[in-house]
């Protein structure tokens, strides 16, 4: 209804093609602290923004009220923010005949009352604080909630709704021997409050914590390494914009006219899958109506295909593939992945290290953002992790820096795990044994 009445000032306002993007997002989220709730919040937000144009010049605007008023007074507004506008830009609106619907909610988690959620993680915490004589305490426990709610409509008959749910709990822990401190982290994606959730959170939070004691450094050099699934997760997820057509077209990836060539290991295949059963970006269209779909990026170490969204593929005279997204209403359409995933390989981790007489396993990273490369690939990151001896692991290790060329990386691997999971953004890749990777320690 608010879209089609603000699709209505907009022609009456003299734009030639409108298009309205709305999202309304329902979150409830609180932490305990020593068996006390806090900064529990409940908060239902939401936006829309309207895109128009007018003699070849394309405005946006965005406004939080839906009131009629404020809706009329947006769509005049984007008119003449169009009009005072000096540059033209082409804008390809998506044509639609039936209205779409992408429903992925689920109402579980809604049936339960605030008090048995607050409950349920106070349990999580007594039971954190039990599992082990060196855990001091819990930094944190965390609850979130999401439901959100994204209608999408325009001009030329595009009509979408999408709607998801989101429940995830969050544990961190300090563990102490007397001598240090080490912390351990773990998260979990709930549909419903269980007791296997519950127990496996805290079962990794505190074994990560207990696992960092003592840790030492080891020598430099270079050593047979395995990149644990979510270390070869967050890799992945920093380094996704190589497979962005607009990236390519600007000449900022580092796959610029190497398609056809194997540019991975033959142990490598990466997918792009909107339809993942129970995936965390899954989705039936993007934000700009086009039907979303599977697409292979990586073919067993070959570069197939990149992601396109409409403006991108019309310059590349290609079809979208349905990967044109926003970061939020007032945000422009781009590029982005659904579900990120490296297929997974057919050997277990525990498998994996019994292969190793002398390396690393390196299970976390610091610093991301700022030592690595997105253009060339290079990193350099401080990781922490075990040292392999004789197949087996030996003692935690920390204070080193990995690094590599990320495709050289990829192109030496011996094996890929058949284990991993989600990250919340949508990226998975298994646990990967690289050849040899370079250490700095003592």
């Amino acid at each position: 209804m608010i879209a089609e009445t603000l699709l209505k000032f907009a022609r009456e306002e003299g734009l030639e093609e409108a298009e309205v993007y709305q999202s309304q997002t329902q979150t409830l989220r609180f932490d305990i602290l020593d068996q006390q709730s806090r900064q529990f919040v409940v908060s239902d937000s939401s936006g829309l923004s309207l895109r128009g144009t007018r003699k070849g010049r394309c405005a946006s605007v965005y406004s939080e009220k839906t009131d009629e008023a404020s809706l009329q007074a947006l769509a005049k507004q984007c008119r003449e923010l169009a009009d005072a506008l000096e540059t033209e830009d082409t804008v390809l609106f998506t044509p639609g005949q039936t209205p779409m619907t992408d429903d992925r909610s689920d109402k579980t988690l809604a049936k339960h009352t605030a008090s048995e959620k607050i409950e349920f993680m106070k349990k999580i915490e007594a039971a954190a604080l039990k599992k082990d004589s060196r855990i001091q305490r819990v930094s944190a426990c965390g609850y979130q909630e999401v439901a959100s709610l994204t209608t999408l409509a325009n001009t030329q008959g595009l009509q979408g709704t999408r709607s998801s749910t989101l429940g995830l709990i969050t544990l961190s822990v300090i563990a102490s021997d007397g001598k240090e401190q080490t912390n351990g982290f773990s998260w979990r994606s709930i549909k419903d409050l269980t007791s296997q959730d519950a127990d496996e959170l805290v079962e990794e939070a505190v074994q990560e914590a207990v696992s960092k004691l003592s840790a030492v450094r080891i020598p430099s050099g270079r050593y047979p390494a395995i990149l644990r699934y979510d270390v070869a997760t967050d890799l992945l997820g920093s380094l996704w914009s190589m497979f962005s057509s607009e990236q390519i077209q600007k000449d900022l990836s580092v796959l610029k006219d190497r398609q056809g060539q194997a540019v991975m290991s033959p142990l490598i295949t990466i997918v792009d899958d909107p339809q993942l059963p129970d995936g965390f970006v899954s989705c039936d269209f993007d934000d700009e109506g086009v039907p979303t779909q599977r697409t292979v990026l990586v073919e067993k170490g070959v570069f197939k295909e990149v992601l396109y969204d409409r403006k991108s593929a019309l310059k590349a005279n290609r079809a979208s593939t349905g990967n044109g997204f926003k970061n939020g209403c007032s945000s422009p359409v781009q590029i982005s992945p659904t579900n990120l995933l490296v297929e997974p390989g057919d050997q277990s981790l525990d498998a994996m290290i019994a292969q190793i007489e002398e390396g690393v396993l390196i299970t976390d990273l610091q610093g991301l953002h700022a030592g690595l490369n997105p253009l060339t690939t290079d990193f350099s990151l401080q990781a922490s992790g075990f040292k392999i001896e004789k197949g087996q692991i030996a003692y935690p290790i920390h204070l080193i820096t990995i690094a590599a060329n990320y495709l050289e990386m990829m192109n030496s691997i011996v094996a890929l795990g058949n284990d991993g999971r989600q990250d919340l953004n949508g990226v998975r890749c298994s646990s990967l044994y690289v050849e040899n990777l370079a250490i700095s320690g003592e």
